[in-house]
């Protein structure tokens, strides 16, 4: 008598055993949807700015939310943050010096060892003869916008008054750093742009 094969027995215990292993290892949504530990930088990477302005701000906001103190501020990580390499002017003295328009420039100094202790200084100047230009060129990055960034990342903010109701400068406070902001109206006329704040000094120590 012939001997009957196994063969047709092997191959459902084989597909048993497929589905099996299937059903133990169903496939995790986060190989699907991006692992918690990988990093997304979508989520981390700052707005890009449109103008030369925008890019000081926006740079010098990425140093006073993710460092804790102004001594972290050398100059690989300011360079870093304002994507492109600062000028060194003497020992622990560093920024920049560069002009916007015919109407604006700016200078950024960071002073790791001054007589106040290291603070870092951000000035946009008027250049205009005669009537003030319009500074809505150094206005993508506004006072709103600076301060909501600042007060999200943990900084208090106080107003400072002075004589009638006049709001002379505004800080933001997470020690050990303070910021300091002095701002100026957008433009003479109309009323919307007098009042639209744009950032004129920054300083932070």
């Amino acid at each position: 008598m012939r001997r009957q094969s196994s063969a047709p027995l092997i191959l459902p215990v084989m597909l048993a055993a497929m589905i099996s292993g299937c059903a133990a290892s169903p496939l995790r949504s986060s190989n699907l949807q991006g692992s918690p530990n990988m990093d997304n930088s979508s989520s981390t990477t700052r707005t890009v700015a449109r103008t030369k302005a925008g890019q000081v701000i926006a740079g010098v906001l990425d140093l006073l939310k993710s460092k804790r103190s102004i001594q972290e501020f050398n100059i690989a990580v300011v360079s870093n943050s304002l994507g492109e390499q600062a000028s060194t002017f003497s020992e622990d003295h560093f920024g920049y010096r560069e002009s916007l328009s015919p109407d604006w420039s700016y200078v950024l100094d960071v002073r790791r060892n001054g007589e106040k202790g290291a603070r870092l200084d951000v000035n946009f100047i008027n250049k205009s003869a005669g009537e003030r230009a319009p500074a809505t060129e150094v206005c993508e990055f506004d006072f709103e916008r600076v301060a909501a960034e600042l007060k999200q990342a943990g900084y208090q903010q106080d107003t400072n008054y002075g004589e009638h109701g006049r709001i002379v400068y505004e800080q933001f406070h997470r020690a050990p750093i303070t910021v300091t902001i002095s701002t100026t109206g957008e433009a003479s006329t109309p009323p919307d742009k007098v009042t639209h704040r744009c950032i004129q000094i920054l300083t932070a120590q």
